[in-house]
């Protein structure tokens, strides 16, 4: 049977490829749950969990000092323990008087320079029989793949949001406080190198505000510069802090949606769309995606080639097409 295209793809971000990892953690060592958690301070945070009782998701915490790992990596670094309570390291943890635990797997995730990041768990209610050599290396090779994705992922977040970053003056445009043409290039530059370090995908957005009808109110005058503040507004609203936004142009600006595949893609495009439209400002709008594009730079072109068209649509222009991406990305 021909397999599709689309499952042979890399996948598009760290969050689309923990949940078949933890699904191939299951495949091996079939524990009720499988979750892959960060430290930060006293707390340990769900990234990823993997739970046949649907109990336990993405964003729930708990304390570390009173976690089953914080015991493993203090006396054994990884645990395979079939019998919890025969354990005398895990016996005692105050987690095991909240959650029933009879079988426990933990595995540390460390930074390349050796911090720990956090853990990947199974935990399953009752004692489990035996793990063979050959589950005991799975276990180890699947988890420390987690280990090196998660490690990439975080190092690639670190750089981003790294003092070096700041954008000089001559890179800020100051009306809106975003970055002008010129960061926009550099942050293009700098983000095409760490994709496809990653693998991953994104989309590029353009969006041109229409002139007003009234030349008196166009650039320049105080209604003007107040409008392309309201843009700038809605598009914060609707970027995450991983994502890029600039002003490139007197009244245009460009997006950069970091980790999104095509579907989401859309969506987060559509949704920009509505809400520059119910704050009643009247723009042009087109997107397209890196990967099917075959680079930031030249997405930008598509969705600049697609904003303009849906400008041209708009403006009843006969045979123009008006989508701005919505049919292709």
């Amino acid at each position: 049977m021909k397999v599709p295209i689309d499952a042979m793809l890399p996948y598009a971000s760290l969050q689309e490829s923990l949940p078949a990892l933890l699904g191939c953690l299951r495949l091996v060592a079939p524990m009720r749950l499988w979750m892959v958690g960060r430290l930060a301070g006293n707390s340990w945070t769900v990234i990823q969990a993997d739970d046949t009782q649907n109990r336990v998701r993405a964003g729930d915490s708990f304390p570390w000092p009173d976690t089953l790992c914080i015991r493993v990596l203090e006396h054994y670094g990884c645990c395979f323990a079939e019998d919890a309570a025969a354990n005398p390291v895990l016996a005692e943890a105050p987690v095991r008087t909240a959650i029933p635990i009879g079988a426990y797997i933990g595995y540390p995730m460390l930074s390349w320079r050796g911090e720990l990041l956090g853990t990947i768990c199974g935990i399953h209610p009752e004692p489990m029989p035996p793990f063979t050599a050959a589950q005991r290396q799975l276990v180890k090779t699947i988890s420390r793949t987690i280990n090196t994705l998660v490690a990439h992922s975080f190092k690639l977040d670190d750089q981003r949001s790294a003092p070096a970053r700041v954008r000089p003056p001559a890179s800020i445009d100051h009306l809106t406080g975003l970055p002008n043409h010129h960061g926009w290039q550099v942050l293009l530059e700098e983000e095409e190198t760490a994709l496809k370090q990653e693998g991953a995908d994104a989309l590029a957005m353009m969006v041109e505000l229409n002139e007003p009808e009234n030349s008196a109110d166009g650039a320049g005058s105080v209604d003007w510069d107040n409008t392309l503040n309201r843009v700038a507004h809605v598009l914060k609203d609707h970027v995450r802090e991983q994502d890029g936004l600039a002003r490139v142009g007197p009244a245009r600006f460009a997006v950069l949606l970091r980790g999104v595949n095509a579907q989401q893609g859309a969506q987060a495009a559509e949704k920009i769309r509505q809400a520059l439209a119910d704050a009643g400002i009247r723009a042009g709008i087109g997107h397209a995606m890196r990967l099917a594009s075959g680079s930031l730079s030249n997405a930008v072109r598509i969705a600049d080639i697609r904003m303009y068209n849906a400008k041209l649509g708009a403006a009843g222009v006969p045979g123009a097409p008006g989508d701005g991406g919505r049919s292709g990305s």
